[in-house]
């Protein structure tokens, strides 16, 4: 049976993860169609794509965007990368729930 990673340390890396997208960045601002309205909706917001095609440039983008023009709280963003190798395999159902 393979070990999954303990929910306190992936309490920590969603920490890690979250303060390093929050990190002041040198990002060029794009002109990325309807991203306001990406912005507006109350919804999760997942970014996918290939390998090194700027998702996470476009999200750190966004998050600034969000505490300094939508003056949303730091405490409301969470940003999450799954590629961690310190994450390990975790099923999907262990993400959201406990048992």
């Amino acid at each position: 049976m393979e070990k999954f990673v303990e929910k306190s340390k992936l309490k920590e890396l969603i920490i890690a993860h979250t303060n390093s997208v929050l990190k002041k960045h040198n990002l060029l601002p794009r002109q990325i169609p309807d991203r306001s309205t990406l912005i507006e909706k109350k919804e999760v917001l997942v970014i996918s794509g290939v390998r090194r095609c700027g998702k996470s440039s476009l999200m750190r983008i966004i998050v600034h965007e969000l505490i300094h023009q939508k003056e949303i709280p730091v405490a409301n963003i969470m940003y999450f990368n799954f590629e961690d190798e310190r994450i390990g395999p975790i099923p999907g159902h262990k993400i959201f729930f406990t048992t």
